[in-house]
Formats: structure tokens, C-alpha cells, sequence
């Protein structure tokens, strides 16, 4: 009960109400932005991948390779449900957001996701 109240309670602090014109245009997006997605492509992207692989193999342990150096864990399946999740709400959407979300993260490996 008193952690529900908490975050009620410290949720927002800011005092803010954002509007529309608070939001940064998906084609003014700074490059900072597009290299975070980068990085993810480059490092978590290839293990959600892999790790949908040996659970749809029924491999308990799995490894691949991560800028040059090996990584190896066990099968989760709670990360397949996630990338699941993020594949259903993607086909969800209209022609014209799927385009944004596919040009938001051409070239940065993200996108072999929603595959």
C-alpha cells in the first residue's frame, strides 16, 4: 500500500503538464538518439534474437557473440514474450507509423526485431 502511494505520490514532480508542442518531431530527432538504438542493436538485439532461437529449439543455455567477446546465458522466456509484445504492438499500428518506426531505426540493427 504505502509503495502504490509513493509512486503516486513522486510519479511526477516536475509540476509540468505537457502538451503536444512538447514533444520533439520524429524528423528533428537528434543523432544522440540514433545512437543509442545503435548500441542496443549492436548488443541486445543479437541476444534477444538468439535467445528466441534455443527457446523455440528447447535449448536451456545459449551463446553468441557480442562485440567480439562471447556471451552465453540461459534460455529465458519471459525475453520471448517480451519480443513478442514489442512484434505484436508494432503490427498493430497503421502503414504510416509502421514507416516511421522502420525509418527511426534503419541502419541501427533494432529493426531485425520485428521481423
Amino acid at each position: 500500500m504505502r509503495t502504490m502511494a509513493w509512486v503516486g505520490k513522486t510519479e511526477d514532480l516536475s509540476g509540468l503538464e505537457p502538451d503536444s508542442e512538447d514533444w520533439i518531431s520524429d524528423s528533428k530527432l537528434p543523432e544522440t538518439v540514433k545512437n543509442i538504438f545503435r548500441e542496443v542493436g549492436k548488443t541486445y538485439v543479437p541476444t534477444m534474437l538468439k535467445n528466441e532461437e534455443a527457446f523455440n529449439s528447447g535449448e536451456e543455455k545459449w551463446s553468441t557473440e557480442i562485440l567480439g567477446s562471447e556471451w552465453e546465458q540461459r534460455t529465458f522466456p519471459y525475453q520471448v514474450k517480451c519480443l513478442k509484445w514489442i512484434r505484436e504492438e508494432f503490427r498493430s499500428l497503421g502503414d504510416k507509423h509502421q514507416t516511421k518506426v522502420l525509418n527511426l531505426l534503419k541502419d541501427t540493427d533494432c529493426e531485425r526485431i520485428l521481423n
